[in-house]
């Protein structure tokens, strides 16, 4: 659970990083996940959301916690997306993210009133391509009661210099305060921690019916004291519409295969460009890129360190997941996806969580 400060240093950080990156690096975070947590097997509709990997071999590491509240719809923070513009998102369902489970990926909105300053209105959504097999949670009607119970669940780290370790955990706090835009909570014994952002606050409506009424925001530096969740009444406004988008099929569009050319694909729209890509303004107008990477030419599927100089993930899919991309005539070499058989495995690196932690400061604010 964090408070972001995005800098113009940040933002090209996560610019050069993007979740394929092929450098090693630590981390610095705070406290535990979901401190005074347990591993819990139960919740299916609560996901670990991450940048989507672009470096074929890149196994998932959980950045922010989200919750399903619709077949094609995951409500998170608004801090766990701030790359919605440029990026696109992985969403696993399960339990453990080291293995098992399914991934899903989707694009990403953020509140337009979110302040990074004040917190308030710390609400973001990842539309998903497909929607779905879990059962999505109801968004509470009602708050609960100061001095009720919660439970809270998320994938946050769990050692201070470590990366998240995949495994979902949930406890209990308590309702201490009710604010214009956030509830706060005080341990009971639990509380939310770095990587639980974006996870539901639960609580238990009249009729016995879990229900999302906040979503982790930040807390205190010690994860020990406080955590703060926004309201998700607050966020009714923000989601319609998104459900309503949701609530349509999405536009059928032309399959990514091998000889796709991106190099001149100009697009007004994603709708104009090819599945699993995105549309982006460049110095030389707008097109279809591959997230993460840029413009190329698609090649024959390709498997990390096969010899390929950009081995790119193009889903998350298992099975022809990673494709070989010849870079466009006269490109400049991308600054990251795709990682040279001759560097560092991209698999053996936290970069995910590093470049969610860079690109907003990895800091969690004393109360006030």
């Amino acid at each position: 659970m964090l408070s972001f400060r995005v800098s113009q240093l940040a933002t090209a950080v996560l610019s050069c990083l993007t979740a394929a990156a092929c450098q090693r690096a630590s981390v610095d975070s705070t406290g535990s996940a979901i401190r005074n947590g347990s591993p819990t097997t139960d919740h299916p509709a609560v996901v670990a959301v991450a940048v989507a990997r672009s470096a074929c071999g890149a196994r998932f590491i959980p950045a922010c916690t989200g919750v399903l509240v619709a077949p094609r719809v995951v409500l998170t923070a608004a801090h766990c997306v701030l790359g919605a513009d440029v990026n696109r998102y992985e969403v696993y369902f399960g339990s453990d993210a080291s293995g098992g489970g399914a991934i899903l990926r989707g694009s990403a909105r953020r509140h337009p009133a979110y302040d990074p300053a004040t917190h308030d209105f710390d609400f973001g959504a990842v539309l998903l391509d497909e929607p779905a097999t879990a059962a999505p949670l109801p968004i509470a009607t009602r708050l609960p009661d100061v001095g009720a119970t919660l439970t809270l669940v998320g994938f946050g780290v769990v050692e201070v210099t470590g990366a998240p370790d995949g495994l979902k955990r949930a406890g209990t706090a308590t309702l201490s305060a009710i604010e214009p835009y956030d509830l706060r909570m005080t341990p009971s014994p639990s509380i939310t921690c770095s990587g639980d952002s974006g996870g539901p606050v639960l609580a238990t409506d009249p009729a016995g019916v879990e229900v999302v009424v906040g979503i982790s925001s930040w807390g205190d530096s010690a994860c020990v004291s406080f955590g703060v969740a926004g309201r998700t009444d607050a966020a009714g406004a923000f989601l319609a519409p998104i459900l309503d988008e949701a609530a349509t099929p999405p536009p059928v569009r032309v399959p990514l295969t091998e000889g796709t050319n991106l190099c001149g694909a100009a697009c007004t729209t994603a709708d104009d460009c090819p599945a699993g890509t995105v549309c982006q303004l460049s110095s030389d107008g707008q097109f279809c890129q591959l997230p993460g990477f840029g413009r190329g030419i698609v090649g024959a599927t390709c498997s990390d360190g096969d010899g390929c100089a950009y081995c790119v993930r193009v889903a998350s899919a298992d099975s022809d997941a990673c494709r070989c991309v010849r870079l466009c005539p006269s490109s400049p070499t991308p600054m990251h996806g795709g990682c040279s058989g001759a560097g560092p495995t991209p698999s053996s690196s936290p970069i995910q969580f590093l470049i969610l932690a860079l690109s907003v400061g990895l800091t969690r604010r004393k109360g006030k």
